[in-house]
């Protein structure tokens, strides 16, 4: 097995470090809150999900796109982004749209890259 896919088993499902486990926290509340700044500007209805199953997508896309072939997921594969997936829902309540995916990335370096670049304007 590759070092790279060893890593990836050892840290699934881990958080790498408390900084990102609070980005996801204030990320929650971020979306909570344009939520309803949203609704009560436009009055329109939405719908949040913390997970989607690909095998949806693709069936929604078929719909949309009669003319594409697309592959069939494997049956148990989903998108499971930190904040989840904001979609609007029709007027009818029969079809959502997404319009807001989101994920926090803090990968513990960018105080690194930060001094680094500090460092070279002073050259």
């Amino acid at each position: 097995m590759a070092n790279k896919e060893r890593l990836r088993r050892n840290r699934y499902g881990t958080v790498i470090n408390v900084t990102s486990s609070k980005q996801e926290l204030q990320l929650a509340e971020a979306l909570v809150n344009v939520t309803e700044r949203l609704t009560a500007k436009f009055g329109v209805a939405f719908k949040h999900e913390k997970t989607v199953m690909l095998a949806d997508i693709v069936a929604s896309l078929r719909q949309s796109f009669l003319s594409v072939v697309f592959c069939d997921p494997l049956p148990n594969t989903y998108m499971n982004p930190d904040g989840g997936i904001l979609s609007i829902v029709s007027a009818d309540s029969e079809r959502t749209f997404p319009v807001l995916i989101t994920e926090v990335k803090n990968q513990g370096t960018n105080d690194l890259r930060l001094s680094m670049q500090v460092e070279r304007l002073r050259c």
